[in-house]
């Protein structure tokens, strides 16, 4: 029944507000560097849902003073148009083809709690998001990683492998005989080989322990520090093609000033001292295939292009027989003509 529950609502699962607000009473914003260069707090979360948790997230820091900015990822239709209105930014897209940088604080993951074709849902989420090539954490960056208390067994060697400086949670009884719910919180970074083996034997046996032997988030003592972003972030986008982006992304290409300045009616570009004597039609032919002169002249436009040329010549001995030939490649320089008439190439 748990199963079936869970594949009727996308295996989507949020955290009840009780037991997270527990959990912020505890965060607090701390620099990564004395001088941060962007004194800002990033928080994701690539299966948003309604965003409500990234929000209170949020909210918490802010009122500390921190500048938050929210990222979020929903697939879903009606939750990721309900995110739009609660977090800063939102891709309606699978977290798989998110396409962005690792230059966030906080990785919210509360992956959908259902098996996937070579291994748990939970798992993928935390392998791709946390990897090389699509990891979203800066150094040192925090993830907050909620999945049922039996997934534990199976992430430990992810988690140890990739994270260090563990502290796991579980939810308070009201909450937790539901879908036996833990909270994983960590550093992103590796450690060293000794430590990465403890961590690894300790998060498995969290897996199988009765719940009483994990602390509740109401019983959370230590701070737990949410790092600055230190880095700038240059795209947050999804896999699919987005016409408010690629408008974002014409409006600031350098495409129409360069074309603009190829075929303007005059070329304000081209800085250049008045010869001290007339130009012959050879030096007008040269500075136009140069494109330093022409563009748009009215009823026309001129255009310089060069094309590589090849030349074959026979050779004869003394006798006038052909004894072989000769290739000549060079490069010629063509003023190219557009008109109502047609193209033409003035060589």
């Amino acid at each position: 029944m748990a199963r079936l529950g869970s594949e009727s609502v996308g295996g989507f699962y949020p955290m009840p507000l009780d037991e997270l607000s527990f959990l912020c009473r505890k965060l607090r914003f701390s620099s990564i560097t004395e001088e941060p260069a962007l004194p800002s707090v990033r928080i994701i979360d690539p299966c948003c849902g309604k965003g409500e948790a990234l929000r209170v997230i949020a909210n918490c820091l802010q009122e500390q003073g921190a500048t938050v900015q929210t990222y979020g990822v929903e697939l879903e239709d009606t939750r990721a148009i309900e995110a739009k209105e609660t977090l800063d930014f939102v891709i309606h897209d699978g977290y798989e083809n998110l396409r962005t940088q690792a230059a966030f604080s906080l990785l919210w993951l509360n992956p959908p709690y259902q098996e996937g074709f070579t291994e748990r849902t939970e798992i993928s989420f935390l392998r791709q998001l946390s990897s090389n090539k699509h990891g979203v954490l800066v150094k040192d960056g925090i993830l907050m990683f909620i999945i049922p208390q039996f997934v534990l067994k199976e992430a430990a060697a992810l988690l140890s492998g990739r994270f260090q400086q563990f502290r796991v949670y579980r939810f308070t009884d009201s909450n937790y005989e539901r879908f036996r719910q833990i909270v994983v919180i960590a550093k992103f970074g590796k450690t060293n080989g000794a430590e990465s083996k403890k961590n690894y034997k300790w998060l498995r046996q969290l897996g199988e322990d009765e719940k009483n032997k994990i602390p509740t988030l109401a019983e959370i003592e230590e701070i737990i520090n949410i790092p600055y972003s230190t880095s700038s972030i240059d795209f947050f986008r999804a896999g699919r093609l987005n016409t408010e982006e690629l408008a974002l992304d014409l409006g600031s290409s350098p495409i129409f000033e360069e074309v603009s300045k190829r075929i303007g009616f005059r070329n304000v570009y081209a800085d250049m001292k008045r010869p001290m004597l007339p130009l012959k039609p050879t030096h007008m032919g040269v500075a136009i295939a140069a494109g330093a002169i022409g563009g748009n002249m009215g009823n026309h436009i001129v255009s310089g292009i060069t094309k590589r040329r090849t030349d074959i010549t026979s050779i004869y001995d003394e006798d006038g027989k052909e004894t072989g030939q000769k290739m000549t490649e060079y490069f010629q320089s063509i003023v190219r003509v557009f008109n109502e008439e047609g193209v033409f190439d003035l060589e």
